[in-house]
């Protein structure tokens, strides 16, 4: 959560600063910005230099950014500029069924419900990904009709430079000063050097946002990523103390 929510007020007083577009591009690019590819790269990732005990630390991590996402990014950032009471922005489906799941998980209550119920949670979670990626390229391919490369290039370095630059070292550093669980050095060390997150295109052209503005940023950032990763993992392994 605290990973996220630095980056959303990094990015959004940066845009901020340097007039990065119009409120809403600004927002978005402090959303995007500010979201970290935090499942499918980070979970593979995860599991190849880690292991299966690192990743289930991962999927626990991954609950205080989905939290971050709702109510923070989409709540507050998205759709900042509309007349919605707070706590209508705050609480949507996705944070609504967090807050049901983890005291149910936590009490030990799941243990008691029926097969049909896990079953049909199974079936659900297994067309999370392959749903979310549809949808990506769905808006991709919508986008593509009026996207032009040569505009908004400040935008595009600017996130680029925050998301692989700026914020992986600062994430480091942090993992490094304080004394966490060798574990969860290691999942901040994966997501410290993740790229921008892909769903906020759709999360940009959904709740309000400027997909384009989302994709000019999220794209150069995954394409960089491929030389930045192991650039900071090879760095932090062995500042964390990690193997």
């Amino acid at each position: 959560f605290t990973m996220v929510i630095t980056g959303f007020a990094i990015a959004l007083w940066v845009a901020r600063k340097f007039q990065l577009g119009d409120v809403k591009q600004q927002r978005t690019f402090g959303f995007s910005v500010g979201i970290f590819n935090y499942g499918y790269f980070a979970i593979p990732l995860s599991l190849l230099l880690f292991g299966r005990e690192v990743t289930g630390i991962l999927l626990v991590f991954n609950i205080g950014v989905e939290v971050a996402i709702w109510m923070i990014g989409v709540g507050m950032i998205l759709r900042g500029g509309e007349s919605e009471k707070p706590w209508k922005k705050l609480f949507s489906p996705p944070v609504c069924a967090l807050l049901i799941a983890l005291p149910i998980n936590l009490s030990g209550v799941d243990a008691h419900l029926p097969d049909f119920v896990f079953e049909a949670i199974d079936l659900l979670a297994a067309c999370a990904i392959p749903l979310g990626v549809l949808l990506i390229g769905a808006t991709l391919a919508d986008l593509t009709k009026t996207f032009k490369v040569r505009e908004q290039t400040s935008t595009m370095a600017w996130g680029s430079g925050l998301r692989l630059g700026l914020l992986p070292p600062l994430f480091i550093l942090v993992a490094w000063l304080i004394p966490f669980p060798v574990e969860l050095k290691s999942v901040i060390l994966i997501q410290a050097a993740m790229p921008c997150g892909i769903l906020p295109i759709v999360m940009a052209k959904h709740f309000g946002g400027d997909p384009e503005v989302a994709v000019k940023i999220i794209l150069p950032s995954t394409i960089l990523s491929l030389a930045t990763i192991p650039f900071w993992i090879a760095l932090g392994l062995p500042l964390l103390g990690l193997r």
